[in-house]
C-alpha cells in the first residue's frame, strides 16, 4: 500500500509564498545508516572519527579535532560522512537527547561516525541543506520522534522509526527563506552568548586582580583604604546551623536543594515546598550566603534575598566583620574554591568546616568591602542583562519554530 502525501500551511509565513507544504516519509527523502562500531584498540590513529558527544545538544560540526579509528577500506566508503548529511543522535540516557540531529555543515575527507549515530542521506535534492538545521528540530517533529523512542536502561530510536517519520516542506526557494532568516536569529545567538562570555571572563580576571591586591580601591578625595587585615575564615564568618523541621512546623519555607542552584552563576532554577521535604533541613536569612559543600556541588552558591530553609549539604554563611555583598564575592575567587576542594569522605566528598574556617584571608575595611561588592555587582548586572537577552531571543526562536513549520 503506497503512503499517503498530506498537505499543509504553515501559520505564520513570508508573503510572497502561497500553496501547500509537501509531506513525504523520511524514507522516501533519503536513507539511514548506522554509525561504525570498533574495538577500544582501534581508536588512536587512522581515519577522523565523530562521536555522540561531537554531535550532542549541537545542531551542525564543523571541522574540528576529532578522534580517529583504524577501518578497512571497504567499510570507510560505506560510513563516510559529507556535506548535508543529517546525524541523529541513536541512544540517550535522557529521553528527550534521543533523535537529536545535528546538520554536517562542512566538506569532511575520509571522515567516518559512531554506532550510536544514525546517518540520513539525502536521495534527491529536496532540502535545501542550512533548511535541515531546522526542520529537524521543530517541536511537532521531535515529538513525532519521541513517539517511536523505546526506553530500557537508555532511550532509543532506530532507523525503522525515523523511516516512519513525514516530513512536511516548502520550495527550495522557501526553505532558503526560512534558513537566512533563522540563521541571522543564530548569528544574534552567537554574538549575544559570546559577549556573556567576554563579561564572564572579563569578571573572573578583575576578582583574581581586586582580591590579589593588586587592584586597589580608593576613599573619598582619593584617600587610601587602610592596609587589608589577615584573619581565619571562622573569624570573619559564621557557619549557620539552625534546624527546621517540615513536620513539626506550621510555617512552610521556600526550599533550596542543590540542584536548585545553577553552577557558577548564583541563580536559582526552582525552589520546592519545604513541607514536601521531609529530611531536616537548615533555616536561613534573607542576606545569608548559601555555598554547596559537597565537591560535585562546590561552585554553587547564591546570596539568599528572602527567608527560606536549604539541604543540609549546604552551608549558610553569614558575615561577622564582612558584608553580606562582599562575602558573596569572596565564595566565588579561586582561593576559596581550593580550600573547600580539599574534601573528606569517600562516597560522598565534602568540604570540612574546621578546615576552611581556620584558613587566613586578608580583608579590606569595610568601606572598601561595599566599593569591592558595588562594584563586582555592576559587572554581574551586566551579565545578568546579557544573559536575559540570551533567553527572549532563545524564545523568540522556540515560536518562530512553532508557527513557520507544519
Amino acid at each position: 500500500m503506497s503512503k499517503k502525501i498530506k498537505k499543509k500551511i504553515p501559520k505564520l509565513r513570508f508573503p510572497e509564498f502561497k500553496g501547500d507544504w509537501e509531506s513525504k516519509y523520511l524514507d522516501q527523502v533519503g536513507d539511514f545508516k548506522n554509525g561504525f562500531n570498533a574495538d577500544k584498540q582501534a581508536f588512536g590513529t587512522g581515519v577522523e572519527f565523530v562521536n555522540l558527544m561531537d554531535i550532542f545538544g549541537k545542531s551542525e560540526i564543523h571541522k574540528t579535532y576529532l578522534d580517529r579509528v583504524e577501518i578497512p577500506e571497504k567499510q570507510l566508503q560505506q560510513y563516510k560522512i559529507q556535506k548535508g548529511d543529517v546525524l541523529f543522535v541513536r541512544s540517550s540516557v535522557k529521553r528527550e537527547g534521543v533523535g537529536q540531529s545535528c546538520l554536517v555543515n562542512d566538506d569532511f575527507e575520509d571522515t567516518v561516525y559512531s554506532g550510536f549515530i544514525i546517518r540520513f542521506r539525502e536521495k534527491s535534492n529536496t532540502l535545501y541543506h542550512l533548511y535541515k538545521k531546522y526542520c529537524f528540530t521543530e517541536s511537532s517533529f521531535r515529538k513525532e520522534i519521541l513517539s517511536f523512542a523505546t526506553s530500557s536502561a537508555n532511550t532509543n530510536i532506530n532507523q525503522d522509526s525515523l523511516s516512519q517519520i513525514s516530513l512536511f516542506y516548502p520550495s527550495i526557494a522557501e526553505q532558503e527563506k526560512i534558513a537566512s532568516f533563522l540563521g541571522a536569529i543564530d548569528k544574534r545567538l552567537t554574538q549575544l552568548r559570546r559577549k556573556h562570555e567576554l563579561l564572564q571572563t572579563y569578571k573572573r580576571g578583575v576578582m583574581q586582580k581586586i582580591f590579589s591586591q593588586e587592584v586597589r580601591f580608593k576613599g573619598a578625595i582619593s584617600l587610601h583604604f587602610p592596609d587589608w587585615e589577615k584573619k581565619d575564615f571562622g573569624d570573619i564568618v559564621t557557619k549557620v546551623s539552625s534546624k527546621y523541621d517540615p513536620t513539626t512546623s506550621d510555617t512552610s519555607y521556600p526550599c533550596i536543594e542543590l540542584e536548585s542552584i545553577i553552577s557558577n552563576e548564583g541563580k536559582l532554577v526552582k525552589m520546592f515546598d519545604s513541607k514536601e521535604q521531609q529530611s531536616i533541613k537548615n533555616k536561613f536569612k534573607s542576606g545569608d550566603v548559601l555555598f554547596g559543600k559537597l565537591r560535585p556541588y562546590l561552585r554553587k552558591f547564591i546570596s539568599a534575598n528572602f527567608e527560606g530553609v536549604c539541604s543540609t549539604e549546604i552551608w549558610i554563611f553569614r558575615g561577622k566583620k564582612v558584608s553580606a555583598k562582599y562575602l558573596y564575592y569572596l565564595v566565588q575567587t579561586d582561593k576559596f574554591y581550593k580550600i573547600a576542594n580539599v574534601t573528606f569522605g569517600s562516597k560522598m566528598p565534602r568540604s570540612d568546616w574546621d578546615f576552611v574556617s581556620s584558613f587566613p584571608f586578608e580583608c579590606p575595611c569595610k568601606e572598601e568591602q561595599e566599593k569591592i561588592a558595588d562594584f563586582l555587582t555592576a559587572i554581574d548586572q551586566k551579565i545578568e542583562a546579557v544573559s536575559r537577552q540570551v533567553d527572549r531571543t532563545e524564545q523568540f526562536k522556540k515560536g518562530l519554530l512553532q508557527k513557520m513549520f507544519v
